[in-house]
């Protein structure tokens, strides 16, 4: 049987990289920093923030942690700008 990720609806891989975008810039930090701090390279970390792809579940707690606020938030919350 072959392991699979389970796939994201595009809105929700959508609203997620815009959230993980703002958080970054708003704590003026690269692709690169935030992909040292959360185990993956920047080009990972740029497809995240394009909706391209969507990281693990591991990741998305890493990335919560770092930004200081939920999962939930993360794939939630619609950007104000």
């Amino acid at each position: 049987m072959r392991r699979g990720r389970a796939s994201i609806p595009q809105d929700v891989r959508e609203t997620l990289g815009e959230n993980i975008r703002r958080e970054r810039v708003i704590r003026k930090m690269t692709q690169a920093e935030l992909g040292e701090k959360i185990g993956t390279s920047q080009m990972m970390v740029s497809r995240f923030e394009k909706g391209k792809d969507s990281p693990s579940v591991w990741r998305c707690y890493l990335i919560a942690k770092v930004f200081g606020t939920t999962i939930e938030r993360l794939l939630t919350e619609k950007p104000n700008y």
